[in-house]
């Protein structure tokens, strides 16, 4: 986990439900991996696919899905903050990574995002 800030509980909640992944997807490992305070990056690494495989959009879609039910749990019980329309976007940016070269950038990237956060144009509040 990134140690550049202490995770609020939601952030907590969707870092062991990422961490957790394999366990339920076992042709998945999961490489570089950043919390952002609106947004992740990570890496998932399908191992094989056969018919019993599911496919990356599957995944991604069950993740949103768990995150979302656990936040409005937590926005229910724990008076966590509430969002309006949807937790997560609608889509998701995904990219073959066909090179070492191409995986070592893109780890690279996903450590350094939290460096750059107070310029990213995904922060509400960037200078």
């Amino acid at each position: 986990m990134s140690n550049y800030i202490k995770p609020i509980p939601a952030g907590e909640m969707v870092q062991t439900i990422w961490d957790e992944m394999p366990l339920h997807y076992l042709n998945i490992e999961l490489d570089a991996f950043v919390l952002m305070p609106n947004h992740i990056h990570g890496i998932i690494v399908l191992k094989s696919q056969n018919e019993s495989s599911m496919a990356l959009g599957d995944i991604i879609h069950r993740f949103k899905s768990h995150t979302t039910a656990k936040y409005r749990h937590g926005v229910n019980q724990e008076k966590w903050q509430t969002f309006v329309g949807r937790l997560w976007q609608r889509n998701y940016h995904e990219h073959i990574i066909r090179t070492e070269e191409s995986l070592d950038r893109l780890r690279q990237y996903i450590a350094n995002n939290p460096l750059v956060w107070e310029v990213d144009s995904l922060n509400p509040n960037a200078i």
